[in-house]
């Protein structure tokens, strides 16, 4: 009799404690990225762009996906990229992605089907160069990470700056501008642009929000140190 009793009791109690216990909430698994369709990793390259009157010329881009993130970057002394609206979406331009001749901007969720862009700048140049990649999220909308300061030190081997991850496989993006030619940048980041002291490279399906390493010389592939700018954007 006292074992039934004492078993009853502990079956009544067992039941009362896994009725408190919370159910396991469910987490979205967030994005992987890939390179949109249609387009190359290296994205397009328009140097030359005539922006003595504003937006600049439209510069010619593979077809946008619905709901890619489109990442543009501009290298032109003094100049920055501005905010508003294009036939593509509307371009965010964060302060911390501008340091001359540095300065970038980006669309979270493409239009589809466009194939040229116009980008508007602070003030007219005549000429500007751009590098425009479009990234296709595996599940949601991209979500801009916090952007960090951008860093600007005298180096030859030049680590950009460092972003603060919220996502566990975000796309991180890092250019660079020295005083020499860009000789590499360490991995895992790849995808490098160069164009003389210019460089932009990327990072797919990382936890790790470290800028990448590029390394300047003037006779590469061996170092010399000059003044390097550069900046980190990351997407989760």
């Amino acid at each position: 009799m006292m074992r039934a009793i004492v078993t009853t009791l502990f079956v009544v109690l067992l039941g009362q404690f896994v009725a408190t216990v919370p159910a396991t909430s469910s987490v979205a698994a967030g994005n992987t990225w890939t390179t949109s369709s249609g387009w190359s990793a290296a994205g397009v390259t328009a140097s030359g762009v005539n922006c003595s009157a504003l937006p600049c010329a439209a510069i010619t881009i593979p077809s946008t996906v619905s709901g890619d993130l489109l990442y543009i970057q501009m290298f032109a002394g003094g100049r920055a990229i501005q905010a508003g609206s294009t036939s593509v979406g509307t371009i965010v331009a964060p302060a911390n992605c501008t340091s001359s001749p540095l300065s970038c901007g980006y669309i979270l969720s493409e239009t589809g089907g466009q194939t040229s862009i116009q980008i508007n700048l602070d003030n007219v140049i005549s000429s500007a160069e751009f590098v425009i990649r479009s990234y296709h999220p595996s599940a949601t909308t991209a979500v801009a990470e916090t952007v960090p300061a951008a860093n600007s030190t005298t180096c030859s081997t030049c680590s950009a700056p460092t972003a603060t991850l919220t996502g566990t496989s975000d796309i991180v993006i890092s250019a660079f501008d020295g005083g020499w030619y860009v000789c590499s940048v360490g991995s895992p980041f790849g995808n490098l642009f160069t164009d003389a002291g210019f460089g932009l490279s990327d990072n797919f399906n990382t936890s790790s929000g470290t800028g990448g390493v590029f390394v300047q010389g003037s006779s590469c592939p061996t170092p010399n140190s000059d003044v390097g700018t550069s900046t980190t954007v990351a997407f989760k």
